[in-house]
């Protein structure tokens, strides 16, 4: 029989701590997150009997939940969970909801670091191809793939666009990122001229009263909607699904390709830190090594 919830229960608490994260402004897919990982231990501790109140809850409780959270899943689920109901044992300290974060000198799973796989130019080259037309989603498709390649942005902040963020004449536009942090990101050429054909043809749909950058038959795109596309758009150019973040990693890949400085791409791709240019960075890193090395060839030349 299932138990019934107190006001200490994890479930009952879970509910406050929404309106401390929204009240910190949080994004709605992080609040989403965070809370699946309250409602999954929650579910883990009651199917196994072992306690549901705050204050009950010990270190070995958590750890059972990530073991079999990580055979369950994986090892990068478990630390993303881990990393939420931190965020929510720490929150329960601080209004003294409890004594002792069970969460103190417990290490989070560790995860090995899988890169993320660029996309080739070839691949690059056969999606833009493809993507050739005149027709309203041609022009719309063409748009949102060369600004995911031309500015390195998230998938959600892609799909967040609005008009009035995006200035042609300044070759910008603006996005808001996690934490609701916004930052402008400049736009080159061929991302300008490919912008203005779409703006063009969406002066012309039954949905261009709406706010949103991108328009579908049924009203707004989706971030949904754009990964499906973007999956559709690769099988008919004859080349493996493309992930739109890998749009991102690669963009990082050919910023320090060129050249670009890694506290440039940091700004440009709003992290707050370098320490996330090292993990974007390591998904072709050996062929910038290659490349360096044809550039600078130590001992390759003529006075040795």
């Amino acid at each position: 029989m299932r138990r019934v919830e107190s006001l200490t229960d994890l479930s009952r608490l879970a509910e406050s701590w929404r309106v401390h994260l929204e009240a910190a402004n949080l994004s709605p897919n992080t609040i989403k997150l965070y809370l699946s990982g309250v409602r999954d231990l929650r579910n883990f501790l009651d199917t196994t009997g072992m306690p549901t109140a705050v204050a009950e809850l010990n270190r070995e409780h958590i750890e059972a939940y990530l073991v079999q959270l990580r055979e369950r899943t994986s090892a990068s689920t478990a630390a993303t969970r881990y990393r939420g109901l931190r965020q929510m044992f720490k929150w329960l300290v601080e209004e003294g909801e409890i004594s002792r974060n069970p969460f103190e000198r417990m290490r989070p799973p560790k995860v090995e670091e899988t890169p993320v796989p660029v996309i080739t130019k070839a691949e690059l080259s056969a999606l833009i191809k493809s993507l050739a037309g005149t027709s309203f989603e041609d022009r719309r498709d063409t748009a949102i793939v060369r600004l995911f390649l031309n500015t390195g942005a998230r998938l959600e902040e892609m799909a967040q666009l609005q008009l009035d963020v995006v200035s042609l004449q300044h070759r910008e536009l603006y996005v808001l990122g996690k934490g609701r942090k916004g930052r402008v990101l400049p736009l080159g050429a061929k991302a300008v001229k490919d912008l203005d054909r779409y703006l063009r043809v969406r002066a012309r749909h039954k949905h261009e009263h709406l706010p949103w950058l991108w328009l579908s038959s049924k009203g707004r795109l989706t971030s949904s909607g754009i990964a499906q596309m973007i999956k559709r758009r690769c099988k008919s150019a004859g080349i493996p699904a493309i992930h739109p973040h890998q749009f991102r990693h690669t963009f990082s890949h050919l910023w320090l390709v060129g050249g670009g400085n890694e506290h440039d791409l940091a700004k440009l791709n709003g992290w707050s830190s370098l320490q996330m240019v090292g993990r974007y960075a390591s998904s072709a890193a050996g062929d910038r090594a290659r490349l360096a090395h044809q550039s600078i060839s130590p001992g390759d030349t003529d006075d040795i």
